[in-house]
């Protein structure tokens, strides 16, 4: 049962983990977009 709570845990930090760098790659897009509009 304690290996199951471990794993549970870990695959958890990973979506987390993934979810944050997307969301960090998503608003440097949108910066990154919103930079070239104003320059353009």
């Amino acid at each position: 049962m304690e290996d199951q709570v471990s794993k549970l845990i870990r695959q958890r930090d990973r979506v987390l983990t993934l979810a944050a760098v997307s969301f960090v790659f998503w608003q440097g897009a949108q910066l990154a977009q919103n930079i070239v509009q104003e320059g353009g």
